[in-house]
């Protein structure tokens, strides 16, 4: 900053204007409200909500966790044969979003429509006949709980992939719910998981032994219910499978893992780094540097 001289209060002594002062005093002005009109609009490093379009589909995975997933006509069991597959069908999926959705007697989201893959993969790996301890089949509860996971969404392909050992024995008629499916645009591919002969289920009794389920001597046996998953394919224009062993099942994701794709948005949100502070502090001290100089000693001067 400039000073005054002595010659230049002689100056003003005898009368004579010093017309720079009074341009400095506007110049701080002026700098002071633009700093602190910037301060206002806050300024910021990053970015808010980012949209971009990759190509794509939502899926739903609706994986069965009833008792009757222990039967080892798989190996070592369907249920960890089903978990390992699925999760080779996620790595496969990127620029798709998954969500999960596990049932039994009870359907449960584990996870809404992400792309999020990571977390898809622990949730499967989760995964046990324990995660819904509620004995049944709950087919149609399972297809409802998933179609609820589209409501807001507005993808042009909106797929259920529906993976089952058992019959619907519970819950909401698998029939009427797949028909609103079909109404909402959404497809279900039904994966129909069993040996032909059925398989008897596995469980460990009070001392650690392995038995089978029995009715009198006969041991039980789980069998699938193949008309009604080639029905609820049917009605909302998806496809049935059939995995007998653990190759047909890896054959039957591969081969859905091809269809056809479509646009998705998907959206990233970053967090803000807010810059207005290196505006508002210098504007607020120029401000009161003007404020002085105009009401002071100084603005006397002038």
């Amino acid at each position: 900053m400039i000073l005054p001289t002595s010659a230049t209060f002689k100056r003003i002594r005898k009368g004579k204007p010093v017309f720079w002062r009074r341009e400095l005093v506007s110049i701080l002005r002026l700098a002071a409200l633009i700093l602190i009109i910037i301060a206002a609009a806050r300024p910021q490093i990053g970015h808010g909500e980012e949209k971009t379009i990759t190509e794509g589909i939502d899926i739903v995975l609706c994986l069965d966790v009833s008792g009757s997933m222990l039967a080892e006509d798989f190996d070592p069991n369907r249920m960890e044969a089903a978990k390992e597959v699925v999760k080779d069908f996620v790595h496969e999926m990127d620029g798709n979003r998954l969500g999960l959705v596990a049932f039994a007697g009870k359907s449960f989201t584990q996870c809404p429509l992400t792309t999020d893959y990571h977390i898809i993969e622990q949730l499967i790996n989760e995964l046990d006949t324990q995660t819904i301890p509620v004995n049944g089949t709950a087919i149609g509860d399972a297809i409802g709980n998933a179609i609820n996971k589209f409501i807001d969404e507005k993808a042009k392909s909106k797929l259920i992939i529906l993976l089952t050992d058992g019959e619907n024995n519970t819950g909401i008629d698998p029939d009427i719910i797949s028909k609103v499916a079909y109404d909402k645009g959404i497809r279900i591919y039904a994966i129909g998981v069993g040996t032909p002969g059925g398989a008897p289920v596995p469980y460990i009794d009070p001392l650690g032994r392995k038995r089978y389920y029995r009715q009198g001597s006969q041991v039980m046996k789980t069998h699938l219910d193949e008309e009604s998953l080639k029905k609820i394919a049917a009605l909302t224009r998806g496809e049935y499978f059939r995995a007998t062993d653990n190759t047909s099942l890896r054959q039957i994701y591969q081969e859905i893992a091809q269809l056809e794709k479509h646009q998705i948005e998907t959206r990233e949100f970053t967090t803000y780094n807010e810059l207005y502070t290196y505006f508002l502090i210098p504007g607020f001290c120029l401000f009161m540097l003007e404020m002085f100089l105009f009401t002071g000693r100084f603005r006397r001067l002038i």
